[in-house]
């Protein structure tokens, strides 16, 4: 049954509302800190819960799964707002009560608002991220009734009232603790100024501009990493990013002869590697900054390097792909007669030039400064504040009247400013939920048993220990998203690696890139499958593209402790471990995607001598190291010679700007 004009447009009004407040309260406590980061989320996470229900409601999504009827969800999302507001004006009225006086002692009172609250937070992890209820779902069990699991899982089991406060009234851990925290007061200065690079049309412009000035069509396929890196810095997701660039670039991809599922692979692998991304990488960075107790500059600067790693692979394999598979154009189709939108380029020009200044504010503000996130706030009232007047010059140029004008920067405003409270609002649902899956193993002591199972099976090998590294993230990610991985892999392998003697950095960046791996990884990759969708093509042809275009990720997690050099320290030492690591990795895409002799029995000796080069360069120390580097080095840059001269020797009987413009205008974005 739907909902009457009337009720929608109540609900669309609520909903707004909230969305005014909400962001309201944001910049109050970046002017002034307001109740400091643990009493603020008390009441960022029922607001958030108020938001999600009206957001869900106002867009006809069931609160409850399979619930179709639109009055049935209203009385349960009258009944979560109920609880939310009442829950937070508990908590708000005895909150110093709770962290001082009555801690670890609660009353029933206490545990009936704080468990209210923290249902419906487990409610909302149920209906938006099943996998991890799942995940969150054993654990309770485990918590409960520990005294029956075997082995490393054994324990004598909690007490009911234990986990309820844990998951609420208890700071330390559950909905309230650091995870939380951190989304409302640092990440949300990020999504601020993500909302306005999306909302007033940066994004769009960059995009704009790689699709249609690309002059040879054998770039063309490139242009997957050109937009994927923007695209994944405002979506936050590697699905997200992968179906915004897929759209884009697929069609014209597989308009040039490239196979489809290798157009859709490519799109793919750019969404994945935008995590990686700095200078806004996904949010797992921004939880390893407070795990370390650093700045989130610190993290960002070491990502540089790996980054650069994973996109000189796949940038390489997808150059190898265009190469051999892009096909001659004899016969361009041209635009239909028409004026040329100069004003329209030029205006992306601009965008794209306020762009470049925001990110390069932001990177300075961060490294010389200010606190992380107020660097994101100043660069994000920068850019609004130049992108604006621009528009408006731009406008008043085509003829628009001020009426005009003030409607079209309002709704773009508006756009920008829904964007940064609805995705900061469920990044911190999200990791109120995370935070109940973190609390339940620290009352277990599970993430410590399983750490120290890791340090025995090792035998004191980093091989080894990278290897069940790799394979606990691999487990543990299937279906999860990487924040979710993140939060459950990094409290166990962190202090099992540093027991082994791998450096702090190297141990979370590991977690990190196994975090990122969790969208990337078959049989459940998000990336290949949302890309597959979009681009109607045979899920496991992506899948297995994905993984050959992609394989710098997996090489990350497992070389990092052994190299941990890699993210150890920004300098000379880090770029050349980051070169020998790239040089392993082009070395084995260029087996991948390229042949390197005419014979058969010569090329299959040539690749089997760079395949070994590449794995001893990659993961050798010392003088195997060396060796490795001499066997790969030559053969790679003959791989890519070759391949360049083959890209040079490609006849188009037509001039290739007309031949990228022409199919360009076959799918305008």
């Amino acid at each position: 049954m739907a909902p009457t004009n009337r009720l929608s447009r109540s609900l669309g009004y609520a909903r707004a509302a909230i969305v005014l407040i909400y962001s309201a309260l944001v910049l109050y406590y970046f002017a002034t800190g307001w109740q400091g980061a643990r009493k603020f989320v008390v009441l960022m996470v029922p607001l958030s819960v108020v938001l999600w229900t009206l957001d869900s409601l106002s867009k006809g999504e069931s609160l409850v799964p399979r619930l179709k009827n639109f009055y049935a969800n209203l009385v349960v999302g009258t009944v979560f707002v109920s609880i939310s507001l009442a829950s937070w004006y508990y908590i708000d009225q005895n909150f110093w009560d709770l962290v001082s006086v009555r801690m670890g002692f609660y009353t029933s009172t206490d545990l009936i608002m704080g468990g209210l609250l923290a249902f419906v937070v487990l409610w909302f992890g149920a209906v938006k991220y099943p996998i991890i209820f799942a995940i969150v779902a054993f654990f309770m069990l485990h918590a409960l009734y520990g005294r029956y699991f075997p082995g490393v899982m054994w324990h004598p089991g909690i007490s009911l009232t234990r986990m309820i406060a844990a998951f609420s009234v208890d700071f330390s851990t559950g909905i309230f603790e650091s995870l939380s925290q951190l989304a409302a007061t640092v990440i949300s200065a990020f999504m601020l100024l993500v909302g306005i690079l999306n909302g007033l049309g940066l994004v769009k412009s960059i995009n704009d501009i790689v699709l249609t000035r690309l002059r040879s069509p054998q770039l063309i396929p490139q242009t997957n990493i050109l937009v994927g890196v923007p695209v994944g810095m405002v979506t936050g997701s590697a699905g997200a990013a992968t179906a915004t660039v897929g759209s884009l670039t697929v069609p014209l991809v597989k308009d040039l002869g490239v196979p489809l599922a290798m157009a859709a692979a490519m799109a793919a692998v750019a969404g994945v590697g935008a995590q990686l991304m700095p200078p806004i990488m996904g949010a797992s960075a921004f939880i390893m900054a407070d795990a370390l107790g650093v700045s989130y500059f610190e993290v960002m600067i070491r990502g540089f390097v790996p980054a650069i790693v994973y996109f000189a692979g796949s940038g390489v394999a997808i150059f190898y792909i265009s190469t051999k598979t892009v096909k001659r154009v004899s016969s361009p189709t041209r635009r239909a007669a028409g004026p040329s939108p100069k004003e329209l380029l030029s205006l992306d020009y601009v965008h794209t030039a306020i762009f470049a200044i925001g990110i390069t504010a932001l990177i300075l503000l961060m490294a010389f400064w200010v606190y992380a996130p107020l660097a994101a706030l100043r660069s994000a009232i920068l850019v609004a504040t130049l992108t604006l007047i621009a528009q408006v010059v731009f406008l008043r140029r085509m003829g628009f009247t001020v009426a005009q004008i003030a409607r079209d920067l309002g709704k773009k405003a508006w756009r920008s400013l829904e964007f940064f409270v609805v995705e900061t609002s469920n990044l911190v649902l999200l990791l109120a939920f995370l935070g109940m899956l973190k609390a339940l193993f620290t009352v277990t002591g599970f993430s410590l048993k399983l750490g120290t199972t890791i340090v025995s099976a090792s035998l004191g090998s980093l091989y080894v220990a990278a290897l069940l590294s790799y394979l606990f993230g691999y487990l543990v990610g299937a279906g999860v998203p990487p924040v979710g991985t993140y939060v459950i892999v990094y409290p166990v392998i962190v202090p099992a690696l540093v027991r082994l003697g791998v450096p702090m950095w190297a141990s979370q960046f590991t977690a990190f890139f196994a975090a990122v791996h969790a969208e990337f990884a078959p049989p459940m990759s998000v990336a290949a499958a949302t890309i597959s969708r979009v681009a109607r093509v045979s899920y496991t042809s992506v899948l297995r593209e994905l993984v050959k275009m992609g394989i710098a990720l997996p090489i990350l997690i497992l070389v990092t402790p052994i190299k941990p050099e890699l993210v150890l320290e920004p300098g000379l030492k880090q770029v050349i471990t980051g070169a020998i690591v790239a040089l392993g990795v082009l070395g084995l895409e260029s087996v991948a995607y390229w042949r390197l002799h005419s014979s058969r029995p010569i090329d299959v000796l040539l690749k089997v001598a760079l395949v070994v080069g590449s794995i001893m360069a990659i993961f050798a120390r010392g003088l195997f190291e060396i060796l490795g580097v001499l066997i790969a080095l030559p053969l790679t840059a003959y791989s890519i010679f070759t391949a360049m001269k083959a890209y040079r020797q490609v006849d188009l009987s037509t001039s290739s700007s007309d031949t990228a413009n022409s199919l360009i205008l076959h799918h305008p974005t």
